[in-house]
């Protein structure tokens, strides 16, 4: 199998509105609008993460983004960009994921203008092809540097499905965690030749919410991958 896995910086500003959260709403205006305060810094760098598997008959891109929710329209965006650069149908060899984190770029959901209530109010902002553009192509970019270059590897999954039965990780913060919590926990890893980690995937069902400020964060997400990558990098000696 081969694989490659890049980062690429989300190509949006400070000042952009923050998604995830109604109270954020104030419906002034600001220089990016949305009807949401605007960021006032960036706490942690958001970055679109790709990487590419390809047991040479199957290639399959995975890209995680670091916004709150993402739809078929962005997939099909980034799909088109990656035909337009490789003559390759992507559709159905091409996944991509949100985070959720609640403190990535707002007006990034493309729902009908004429609404009961200002879409703000759901921590969503105005959509805005602007915002939808610059995320869309920061993770097409990352996606098409991901093909470049690739090294051997290989490739390995498991399901844990008794990961966090005692709510050591995860709990409800309004009261008694119910009893159909999902504990399940799916690992992916990607090592070298060697059994050296080049890349590691989770996915743990979490709604992380833990930052109510105007900076742009992973949220408690981007703080799991942050730690997950500490606890690899310091065992293999590699990022």
């Amino acid at each position: 199998m081969e694989t490659r896995t890049i980062a690429e910086l989300l190509d949006v500003p400070i000042g952009s509105p923050l998604g995830g959260y109604g109270a954020r709403f104030d419906g002034s205006a600001s220089r990016y609008g949305g009807g949401l305060q605007a960021s006032i810094g960036q706490m942690q760098a958001l970055e679109a993460r790709a990487l590419l598997l390809d047991n040479g008959e199957h290639p399959l891109m995975v890209i995680r983004l670091p916004i709150i929710f993402t739809d078929q329209s962005m997939h099909e965006g980034v799909a088109r960009m990656l035909e337009e650069r490789t003559g390759k149908d992507w559709r159905d060899n091409l996944v991509i994921s949100a985070t959720h984190t609640h403190s990535g770029p707002a007006r990034l959901w493309p729902l009908p203008t004429q609404t009961v209530v200002p879409l703000g109010l759901l921590g969503a902002g105005d959509f805005s092809w602007w915002f939808y553009r610059h995320v869309t192509e920061s993770a097409g970019r990352a996606a098409l540097k991901a093909l470049e270059n690739p090294v051997d590897a290989k490739f390995g999954w498991t399901i844990v499905e008794d990961f966090d039965r005692d709510d050591m990780v995860a709990h409800d913060r309004r009261g008694e965690t119910p009893p159909f919590d999902d504990n399940r926990i799916l690992v992916l890893r990607v090592d070298d030749a060697a059994g050296t980690p080049l890349a590691a995937v989770m996915s743990f069902g979490m709604h992380g919410t833990d930052n109510l400020t105007r900076y742009m964060t992973g949220d408690v997400i981007g703080g799991a991958e942050y730690g997950l990558e500490d606890a690899l990098g310091r065992r293999y000696g590699r990022h």
